[in-house]
């Protein structure tokens, strides 16, 4: 008996045709009779026979942050579990899966950039679009499942449910997300979906998640554009003043704490910088803002920073005394104030 399932897939028609011509390919290796037709945006799918497969879901991975919606998401993760599961459908739903989360996800998440920050340059607005796509999938619930079958064509099968045009894939295991899981379910008593529709009524939960990854993104370019010019004044004031002392060696102790020596190799007494900024040491500011503070303090006209891994260690004091610190990886220096380390600790 010939089954037909139409999708308004609406401007996203190419792309799901361009994923469909994969899966019918695929399927035919496994000799299943299937083919689609594209009218504008109407994607008519038709199949005379169908395959059921038996999947077990053997792991999860989380979101990194938990949200209100993460115990609902964790029941749904057995929608695809069981025995009798279409073939014809899930690879269907794998499909629009991808629709979705490649493209849907990111138009609705570059509208949402573009409504909330018109402020931002053309570029600025492709960086926070890009750390918000990061953010988004980086808090997606998926599950791994482990195809039941003997099937000797299983790695075109899982080839079909990824949609990739890879053949002889050596794993009968698959990962899937929870837009995968939505569509399944839905196709499953439904023969008929509009995309838009869909995302807009049966995904308000991932919807959610997408606008708040956009929030985020803003955020976090707010508050590094914000360090940026934090950074340049600080920069400015260190260029303007006069420098106190020729030079200043920081070396890094074993215990990973810090020694700060003279030119002549004499330990700097600290203490009463400190005191000039209790302010800073108060604050929620943290380790190498001190250290900043301590530098500026110092005025020294060169600082040599002795220690493995110094500048990924303080890139901002890098950047602050720009043009008149260096950082070594274990120099004469290191070697020669390393007999004269105290125990005082910063």
């Amino acid at each position: 008996m010939l089954q037909t399932i139409t999708i308004d897939a609406g401007l996203y028609a190419q792309y799901l045709t361009d994923l469909l011509k994969v899966q019918t390919a695929l399927l035919s290796s496994l000799s299943l009779d299937v083919g689609f037709l594209a009218d504008g945006s109407l994607i008519s799918v038709w199949f005379e026979n169908d395959r059921e497969v038996t999947f077990r879901r053997v792991n999860t991975w989380t979101p990194r942050e938990e949200s209100s919606q993460t115990s609902q998401h964790l029941c749904d993760l057995d929608i695809l579990a069981g025995e009798g599961k279409s073939l014809l459908r899930l690879c269907l739903a794998a499909a629009l899966a991808r629709v979705i989360r490649e493209r849907v996800a990111v138009d609705y998440m570059a509208a949402l950039v573009d409504k909330i920050g018109p402020i931002f340059s053309s570029e600025e607005r492709a960086s926070i679009l890009d750390d918000a796509v990061k953010q988004a999938y980086a808090g997606e619930i998926r599950a791994e499942y482990v195809l039941c079958s003997d099937w000797p064509g299983e790695p075109d099968l899982c080839a079909c449910l990824s949609c990739t045009e890879m053949r002889g894939i050596a794993s009968t295991t698959i990962t899937v997300d929870y837009v995968f899981l939505r569509v399944f379910e839905y196709l499953s008593s439904n023969d008929q979906l509009y995309i838009e529709g869909f995302v807009r009524f049966r995904l308000k939960d991932y919807l959610s998640r997408l606008q708040l990854a956009v929030y985020r993104a803003v955020d976090g370019f707010l508050l590094d554009q914000q360090h940026a010019e934090f950074v340049d004044l600080l920069r400015y004031f260190v260029e303007a003043q006069k420098p106190r002392i020729e030079s200043v060696t920081i070396v890094r102790r074993q215990d990973g704490y810090l020694e700060f020596y003279d030119g002549a190799g004499r330990l700097i007494e600290y203490k009463e910088l400190l005191r000039g900024i209790d302010d800073i040491v108060g604050s929620d500011l943290g380790f190498e803002d001190i250290l900043i503070g301590l530098l500026i303090a110092m005025a020294p006209q060169r600082v040599m920073i002795c220690m493995r891994g110094g500048r990924l260690l303080f890139d901002t004091t890098v950047r602050v005394f720009r043009g008149r610190i260096l950082v070594c990886d274990g120099c004469s220096n290191c070697r020669l104030y390393a007999d004269n380390l105290s125990d005082r600790r910063y």
